[in-house]
């Protein structure tokens, strides 16, 4: 109500198109990076899913029982915790350990560093071992945080 007894109703509005032009691009791009990945992988030998780093868990995956380092729902710490169990050495485990701790990640992205990428002889859940390729990539959107293989 103003001072001469009228009631106003005032509002703002902000043209955001841009932005959410630019997040369904993102989404998109991240979309489509995972179909490539699950195309090019083969069946027996690949992991795909989301980490939220933010909220601490996993929120996605997909993996073969021999491969499987996690499940959905275990904490970031726990999944982050597997990985580095399986791998062979011991120095391997140190820098994924290091390197993975969620507040490092999340400073890391602060700072414009969003890639990952350990090469390493890992032990299968069945007893053999085989070299793997893990690649992780962070998202801005917190809730699609990309965890590969």
């Amino acid at each position: 109500m103003e001072e001469d007894g009228e009631q106003y109703f005032y509002c703002v509005f902000v043209d955001i198109t841009d932005e959410k032009q630019l997040q369904q691009r993102v989404l998109n791009l991240y979309e489509k990076e995972l179909s490539y990945f699950a195309e090019v992988s083969s069946a027996e030998g690949s992991i795909q899913g989301s980490l939220n780093v933010t909220q601490g868990r996993l929120e996605t995956y997909v993996s073969t029982s021999e491969m499987a380092v996690a499940h959905i729902g275990i904490s970031y710490e726990d999944t982050i915790f597997s990985l580095e169990r399986s791998a062979m050495d011991p120095e391997i485990r140190k820098r994924i350990g290091s390197t993975l701790e969620r507040e490092k990640v999340l400073a890391d992205y602060a700072n414009g560093k969003t890639d990952y990428h350990f090469e390493f002889l890992r032990r299968s859940n069945t007893g053999s071992s085989f070299w793997e390729s893990t690649k992780l990539r962070s998202f801005r959107n917190p809730e699609r945080t990309a965890f590969q293989k």
